[in-house]
């Protein structure tokens, strides 16, 4: 061994003596750590998909989504697994659809769904949204929302018709549910005044 190699195993080997490095106790429990119990609560467990509704809560226009959302979850008789998801799905793109809803790209139909407003888009919205990336994701929100839409507006009517209240006023409760968007449109979005006609709220 030359005498470069014998110094530095000397340096290393001493210094390995020195050292006393122990590796941390790793102990496995079942159960929540202090810190789980402090996020969590004791004994609940992570629902599916929690990272979801998380987001959608923490979110400013899909705190308020959720929370009406919620409110016609919970008054109710809809308690399954599906409409919840419905629900979330609404809540959690809520954010997106306001900012499309702003810019004119999309606007509240007489038919209780999204679509896009027969208007004219200014020079800055049409340069912004001209890539077909930003164009698919348009439609691709566009249709979750619809589908979601149509399916919670199928849950509700279908209630309403096993009920029995009478035939006009099932009919007003029928266009309420329809509406229910339509109606709760902000100012400054556009919605459908009669048939391809569009004007700002």
């Amino acid at each position: 061994m030359n005498r470069k190699k014998w110094v530095l195993f000397s340096i290393l080997f001493f210094t390995s003596l020195n050292c006393n490095l122990k590796p941390p106790a790793i102990t496995f429990t079942q159960s929540q750590t202090a810190a789980e119990k402090q996020m969590v609560g004791e004994d609940k467990e992570l629902e599916k998909d929690g990272w979801l509704i998380s987001s959608i809560k923490t979110s400013s226009s899909g705190s308020d989504e959720w929370k009406k959302d919620t409110l016609l979850y919970e008054e109710s008789e809809f308690k399954d697994k599906d409409y919840y998801t419905l629900l979330s799905v609404i809540a959690y793109l809520a954010p997106e659809v306001k900012l499309y809803k702003s810019k004119g790209l999309l606007g509240e139909g007489l038919n209780g769904l999204l679509e896009k407003p027969k208007i004219i888009l200014d020079k800055a919205t049409l340069d912004e949204y001209s890539t077909s990336e930003k164009k698919k994701r348009l439609e691709e929100v566009s249709k979750l929302i619809n589908e979601s839409r149509v399916k919670i507006y199928e849950t509700r009517i279908l209630s309403l018709t096993k009920s029995d209240k009478p035939k006009d006023d099932l009919t007003k409760l029928k266009e309420k549910i329809i509406l229910s968007n339509y109606n709760n449109s902000e100012p400054g979005e556009y919605i459908e005044t009669s048939k391809a006609n569009w004007t700002k709220k």
